[in-house]
């Protein structure tokens, strides 16, 4: 009952603090729960509160060393942080107990092709492939190869596939290409299948469907509706800054960038920018590429100024360090394959 009221206050309410007061309560009444305790977790992480979540997933590890979730919990915290070296370890670890599990699998195919290691990537997608089912989670990964080698037809077939397969996907999968290609009609009507609340007088914008909110926002501009999508962007805007920093950077940490990048505001998006890469934020997915299909805007607008070229070059620093710190450990090579 107590978790299921954290629960109430995170998804509906979006107030953490709430939700996190409640799954304390819900472990105290439950020591034994390991799910409890994850929740808990994860919602300190959601909160800003890394170090205290790190503390929760490592004493639900002590409880159970075989609990592979506690491990993957500990891989995302890292990741969230920008840290995929340590993603890379703990998913490691994951994989170590319990091998039939190929949550770590994908992540570990994921991981290496984001830090340009080809050859250990392939190895975990060979893997992975192996082990499940079909090939849906190795097909995304496979994406990540083609948009890595500018192979953006592969790569598109590979996202509309995937979005027949599972169409609650559609608008995240499908929404680069239709915008890259003019299809702003259909975006929307996507949006509206799922999210109705963002096409009332007074859209309605929470965590559920910020992202979505975005999509909507740039559709809107890109058909010539500039007034509506003003107001929508401007419900993101107020949303995101309406949060307080620690869950917002924590959980959003590029989003009020992309608003300022739609509204024209480019030098308040880069520093943003700045903003979020300092605290960790290494999520180059979108960022690195010159395309690619994840972006909820292309980047047309800053492509060229300095500083938008020098986040990139230290975003690429970075993850150039942390494979080489892999490297020293035998996990890892050392030099890019991209």
């Amino acid at each position: 009952g107590y978790g299921a009221v954290a629960t109430l206050y995170e998804d509906a309410f979006g107030r953490l603090d709430e939700a996190i007061h409640w799954s304390e309560r819900a472990v105290a009444s439950d020591p034994g729960n390991l799910g409890l305790r994850l929740s808990l977790g994860t919602r300190l992480q959601n909160r800003g509160r890394f170090d205290d979540a790190l503390e929760v997933f490592r004493e639900t590890i002590d409880l159970d060393p075989g609990f592979v979730r506690a491990y993957r919990a500990i891989a995302e915290l890292h990741l969230v942080r920008g840290r995929l070296d340590e993603a890379i370890r703990w998913n490691h670890e994951a994989h170590q107990r319990d091998p039939s599990n190929t949550d770590p699998l994908f992540q570990l195919a994921e991981l290496y092709f984001r830090l340009a290691d080809e050859a250990s990537g392939r190895l975990w997608l060979t893997r992975l492939r192996e082990a499940e089912e079909g090939d849906f989670s190795s097909g995304f990964v496979q994406a990540v190869i083609h948009a890595r080698r500018d192979e953006l037809a592969k790569c598109e077939a590979i996202f509309r596939e995937r979005a027949a397969q599972v169409p609650s996907m559609a608008q995240l999968l499908l929404f680069g290409w239709d915008l890259e290609a003019g299809n702003y009609d259909a975006i929307l009507e996507r949006e509206a299948k799922f999210e109705p609340g963002l096409f009332e007088d007074t859209p309605q914008v929470h965590f559920g469907n910020v992202e979505g909110a975005l999509r909507v926002g740039a559709a809107l501009a890109g058909r010539g509706d500039h007034p509506r999508a003003e107001l929508v962007l401007g419900k993101c805007e107020e949303f995101l800054q309406g949060l307080d920093e620690g869950t917002r950077r924590a959980r959003l940490p590029d989003l009020l960038g992309i608003v300022y990048l739609l509204q024209g505001r480019n030098d308040e998006a880069l520093t943003e920018w700045r903003i979020a890469f300092e605290n960790g934020w290494r999520h180059d997915s979108w960022i690195k590429f010159q395309w690619a299909p994840w972006p909820l805007v292309t980047f047309d607008p800053v492509r060229d100024d300095p500083r938008f070229r020098a986040l990139l070059d230290d975003t690429s620093a970075d993850l150039d360090r942390q494979r080489r710190a892999l490297a020293r450990e035998g996990l890892a090579i050392t030099e890019p394959s991209f």
